[in-house]
């Protein structure tokens, strides 16, 4: 769901990307680069990439700043236990596509050291709850037409003080473009329903579509999962703005 949102594109950014999920059932032609927080996650996420032929690179990065400590280029072809590690460089490039499940109210210890980073023009948010951080980063690398898609905790859309204070100045910046509410349960390691953002740059419109898709689910098992027809009835919606 959240890549067909998207869309296609030669130039994409899957931030905090675990296991490499969003990647993978991403279309990945073109320049493909994947960020990740944890050490535990980089491994698979390296594995899952070679297996299946993607190309591009994987950087292992500090929580907010987008400093790299290892990096490793994926040339189409290589074998997991082929895959170079190089050295890691600020990464400057605009991307027309960015695809994030951050991790959910991520603690970010003293927070307010980064009110003087550019990226984070639209406000700092509480030490406990890191989510818009990762929105704000997103949005400094889009490129002018760039579309980010983000998986979310529904707190984000109601927490007040500092949070309330980011939404209010996205808002204005006309930067949300829709909300997509879903069933709860679709993910393993949680169970609590979950919401997409999409942002972008230079909208044509001034409104915020909102859509309620948190009955659109089947059960299987203790999970909630989407169909492929109920997938694409949630992106006819957005498309159509219905």
């Amino acid at each position: 769901l959240a890549n067909k949102l998207a869309g296609d594109s030669e130039n994409t950014l899957d931030l905090c990307s675990g296991t490499g999920a969003l990647t993978i059932s991403s279309n990945w032609t073109g320049y493909h680069r994947c960020e990740e927080i944890s050490q535990r996650a980089l491994p698979v996420l390296l594995f899952n990439l070679a297996i299946r032929g993607i190309s591009g690179t994987v950087a292992n990065r500090d929580t907010i700043t987008s400093e790299t400590s290892r990096l490793w280029e994926l040339k189409k072809g290589d074998k997991y236990s082929s895959i170079t590690e190089t050295d890691p460089a600020k990464d400057s490039r605009k991307y027309d596509k960015i695809i994030s499940n951050p991790p959910y109210s991520l603690k970010i210890p003293n927070a307010k050291k980064y009110e003087h980073d550019e990226r984070f023009c639209y406000g700092i948010t509480p030490n406990g709850f890191s989510d818009y951080l990762f929105v704000e980063d997103a949005i400094y690398r889009l490129t002018d037409d760039g579309i980010a898609v983000f998986i979310l905790p529904h707190g984000v859309l109601f927490r007040g003080n500092r949070e309330e204070s980011i939404r209010k100045t996205l808002l204005q910046a006309n930067l949300i473009d829709a909300i997509i509410g879903l069933p709860d349960k679709m993910f393993l390691n949680t169970g609590i329903p979950v919401f997409i953002m999409i942002l972008r740059k230079n909208r044509s419109q001034d409104n915020v579509l909102f859509i309620d898709a948190s009955a659109e689910f089947e059960k299987h098992g203790k999970q909630n999962i989407l169909t492929s027809e109920q997938i694409d009835k949630i992106v006819a919606a957005v498309k159509l703005r219905s």
